[in-house]
């Protein structure tokens, strides 16, 4: 899960440190994505990791 969490941030980070979204609005959309409040640290699965990184990437492919 930690190297999950890694892959994640790597993506999830630059878009909001670069300006592109805010990380409030990011974090808005995982949230409904997940169906409940997304925290990185409070991923439960691999499943649900590998969610987060596909729902990650999109947003990042729609921001670039």
């Amino acid at each position: 899960m930690k190297n999950a969490r890694r892959h994640i941030h790597a993506i999830l980070d630059p878009i909001w440190q670069n300006g592109r979204l805010s990380r409030g609005h990011i974090y808005a959309r995982l949230t409904k994505t997940l169906g409940r409040e997304y925290h990185t640290g409070d991923l439960r699965t691999l499943d649900e990791a590998r969610t987060v990184y596909r729902a990650v990437q999109d947003i990042a492919k729609n921001t670039a």
